[in-house]
This record gives structure tokens, C-alpha cells and sequence, in this order.
């Protein structure tokens, strides 16, 4: 019996500490940062149609994308970024078009994956079109699958840029 009680005090030791190797322990602030915050802070910001995934190392892949609609910035009609690959289960995470409350209520959901290095990576599906958050750092929020024109997400980011962006001088 002492035997058994030891040997599961040692699976519980690696077990926590294989967690604690596989997750970010200190989240960067800039990664908590308001909606507000992330947008007014990012110069480029693109709905954008993910290409054919390239794989470059393990789960990572560089993603091409085709501009649809600059939001923010002039961002290049075409660009990159590197991001995973989605599966069949994150291929339709749209959070009915964010609409849903989980979204805005928890801050470390959304189209993301963050690693044991507290980076950020999108996932992705070809084909599929999400709103981009183009410059870094990156935030649980810049990659977020938009399936309709009705999107609450996409309408919230263009009503902050919009507010934020201030009126022409044409006194000049």
C-alpha cells in the first residue's frame, strides 16, 4: 500500500511538472490587453483569406493570405504569417460569429494557441477568413475566424478604429 501511495505522489510530481514545462507560467501584459488597447496599439489589421498552409517545422506552418478588407493601416494585399493548421474541431470556431458570451467574457479564448514560450500562434484553415491582427505582438485576439458580414467581433474592431481615427483636416 505505501508502495502505491508513493508511486502516485511521483506520477502527480511529473504530472504537474510536465504541466508547468508545457504552459506559459507569465503571460506578457501585452497579451491581457483590452480590446481598446489592442486595437488602438496595431498599425495593420486585415480581413483577410487564408491560402495553402506551408509547413516549415513540426505543427508550424507559414500561412500566405489575400487581402479582402483593410480594416487598419495599409497592410500588403498579400502576406504571411506563422500559425498552426487547423483541425476539423478549430476549422468552424467562430463563436457564433462572436456572439457568444465566452468570447468577451474570457480573456484567453479564442483562435489561438499559446505555447510553453508564451507565443502566440493563429490556427488556421485554407480557404477560411479570418480577421488579422497583422503586427506583433501578437493577442489572443488576432486571429479570429469571420464566417458572416454580421460578425459582432469584426463589427466591434471596426467601431474602435472608426472612434480612434481621427477626422481629416481639410483646413490645410
Amino acid at each position: 500500500m505505501f508502495g502505491l501511495k508513493r508511486l502516485l505522489c511521483i506520477l502527480c510530481l511529473f504530472a504537474v511538472a510536465a504541466r508547468s514545462v508545457a504552459e506559459c507560467v507569465n503571460i506578457p501584459a501585452d497579451q491581457n490587453a483590452s480590446h481598446q488597447q489592442l486595437v488602438e496599439r496595431t498599425d495593420t489589421i486585415a480581413l483577410a483569406t487564408a491560402l495553402a498552409p506551408q509547413r516549415i517545422n513540426g505543427d508550424i506552418y507559414v500561412i500566405p493570405f489575400r487581402v479582402v478588407e483593410r480594416i487598419k493601416g495599409s497592410p500588403p494585399l498579400r502576406f504571411e504569417i506563422t500559425g498552426l493548421r487547423a483541425d476539423d474541431s478549430q476549422a468552424n470556431a467562430d463563436f457564433n460569429r462572436h456572439n457568444d458570451l465566452k468570447f468577451w467574457v474570457y480573456a484567453n479564448t479564442g483562435n489561438f494557441k499559446r505555447t510553453s514560450d508564451c507565443n502566440i500562434y493563429g490556427y488556421f484553415r485554407a480557404n477560411r477568413q479570418y480577421l488579422v491582427f497583422i503586427d506583433k505582438p501578437h493577442h489572443p485576439r488576432s486571429f479570429e475566424l469571420i464566417t458572416a458580414d454580421d460578425d459582432a467581433w469584426l463589427a466591434e474592431v471596426k467601431k474602435i478604429v472608426a472612434e480612434s481615427t481621427p477626422p481629416l483636416d481639410l483646413t490645410q
